[in-house]
């Protein structure tokens, strides 16, 4: 399995032209995924299933998004609040999405 999800993780970067610095984030991202994704081995069934005994909520996949940035923070009021980011991941404790922001570099955790 480490071997499907290291050839995950080089593709994703790859294909999103990240660098590898973000490699962990990917990994995170490609195991989130394996997680909720049905598998022949456990008959049709989803790991997260098989662990949580329901389905996941695949309602939170997203593939772009934008940052928001506050009022205080902009720079007039016309300003547009959202900054372009990539969805990089779901927040480990939260409903959050984890983000990087192509404004600053950061990686922001959004809802």
């Amino acid at each position: 399995m480490n071997g499907v999800i290291v050839a995950r993780v080089r593709s994703l970067l790859t294909a999103a032209n990240m660098p590898d610095s973000l490699w962990g984030e990917a990994f995170d991202f490609t195991v989130e995924v394996i997680n909720i994704s049905e598998s022949s081995a456990l008959n049709g069934d989803t790991t997260y299933f098989r662990r949580f005994g329901s389905k996941p909520d695949v309602n939170l996949l997203r593939s772009v998004v934008f940052v928001f940035t506050p009022k205080k923070l902009r720079a007039n009021k016309l300003e547009n609040p959202g900054k372009p980011g990539i969805f990089l991941g779901y927040a480990k404790h939260s409903e959050s999405y984890r983000v990087l922001n192509l404004t600053n570099g950061k990686i922001n955790e959004v809802r």
